[in-house]
């Protein structure tokens, strides 16, 4: 029998002798050539709508990330540049408690605190025409790798006044750090010269009384003259600056100097972080599209 005089669902009937019950059996549907044909046109279309869908979305998130990089390096390259000038200062820790490991952060991180305070800053952006806060935003100072070594660094548009502004901040910080300390070489010294002033004093007096009684001040002239010398001797001792067997507790390690390149902006440093906000951006578009597509 030919295929066309079926039945699109026809029964066979199966007869059961015992019981005389009649079972229909499904058949299933056989799709003729030119169906199979146009539904495998249909999936193609469809996946190639997908394709274009895809490609489309990825051409659009690289657009964007590219968009977001350039901004971000045209940024760099129209704001204003910024050089810096660093040194390096040391803070010496050997007074402080053994094993308090506390103490000596808080003295370091008080450092750190006294370098941008208004008492080391204000009178410095004062005479350069700053504000202490402005001035505050281009300077920084950290300690390098847990040790008793701060890096001091100051921005300005100019490599070389960024230097000056730094001297004069380092100068005032260690005028105020050292303030509490005595050179002990020299505080003996001035002791011994208080004393041997005092002594000069009471001969002078005791000549007087000489003199006005008449009495033999021979040894009292010899006395004088020795004291003289002896004065005299350790006050040139004290204006030659004698070298101290210990330092203050802070001083500078490495003199102020320029920084070659400049600091600030940095533009591949923008066009990375510009590419980065992008990536974001382009998340946020994926997943609004994924939801759409879920959707229909």
């Amino acid at each position: 029998m030919h295929p066309a005089a079926y039945s699109r669902h026809r029964r066979i009937a199966n007869q059961d002798v015992g019981a005389g019950v009649t079972t229909a059996l499904p058949v299933a549907k056989v799709d003729s050539p030119a169906e199979a044909e146009g539904t495998k046109e249909i999936a193609d279309r469809s996946n190639m709508t997908l394709f274009a869908s895809n490609l489309k979305l990825i051409a659009l998130l690289v657009s964007v990330v590219i968009i977001g990089a350039g901004t971000g390096y045209i940024g760099a390259l129209v704001l204003p540049k910024q050089f810096a000038a660093r040194a390096q200062l040391q803070y010496n820790l050997s007074n402080s408690v053994p094993n308090e490991l506390l103490r000596e952060d808080r003295t370091l991180t008080t450092q750190l605190v006294l370098l941008d305070s208004r008492a080391v800053l204000a009178p410095i952006a004062s005479a350069n025409g700053m504000t202490p806060e402005d001035f505050a935003r281009n300077v920084s100072a950290e300690i390098l790798d847990s040790s008793e070594i701060i890096q001091v660094e100051v921005r300005d548009r100019n490599a070389a006044r960024a230097q000056m502004l730094l001297t004069r901040v380092i100068d005032g910080y260690l005028a105020l750090a050292n303030k509490s300390w005595r050179d002990p070489v020299r505080s003996y010294q001035e002791s011994q010269i208080r004393s041997l002033q005092s002594q000069l004093d009471d001969v002078h007096k005791q000549l007087q009384v000489t003199a006005a009684s008449g009495q033999d001040g021979t040894a009292l002239v010899q006395r004088q003259e020795v004291l003289q010398t002896e004065l005299d001797s350790l006050h040139a001792q004290l204006s030659s600056g004698p070298v101290s067997a210990t330092e203050p507790p802070a001083r500078v390690v490495t003199a102020p100097y320029q920084v070659a390149d400049q600091v600030r902006p940095r533009p591949l440093l923008a066009a990375a972080a510009g590419a980065a906000a992008a990536v974001v951006v382009a998340g946020f578009v994926v997943l609004i599209v994924a939801r759409r597509r879920a959707r229909s």
